[in-house]
């Protein structure tokens, strides 16, 4: 599973990378959690070392936890469509889902 999740963060992180590459300023990743969890930390950590090391400049990563609540989870993502985040990480299937439905442009995808 680890192995797993290590290929998929590798994966996520390259086609990430070509999304903001040619930015000149530092960019901002929102990450959304769902809940608090020692999986879920796992999850955000291999990102942000994959997506730094793959970047080589500094990134801004601001990690927001859900707490089971949707309404919550909602608030967290519009907050971050208006902050102008580089990129919107939703970590499991119901951030993903309001992610989708909530961003207007999506690149890469």
């Amino acid at each position: 599973m680890k192995r797993f999740l290590k290929t998929l963060l590798a994966l996520t992180a390259v086609v990430s990378f070509t999304a903001f590459a040619d930015q000149a300023a530092t960019p901002k990743i929102g990450i959304v959690v769902p809940l608090e969890h020692p999986a879920m930390n796992e999850i955000i950590n291999g990102f942000e070392t994959t997506l730094q090391k793959e970047y080589g400049k500094p990134i801004v990563f601001k990690v927001q936890n859900a707490q089971h609540d949707t309404n919550l989870e909602h608030a967290i993502i519009a907050q971050m469509l208006d902050g102008s985040y580089t990129m919107i990480v939703p970590i499991g299937v119901g951030a993903t889902e309001m992610s989708v439905a909530m961003v207007e442009k999506q690149e890469g995808a």
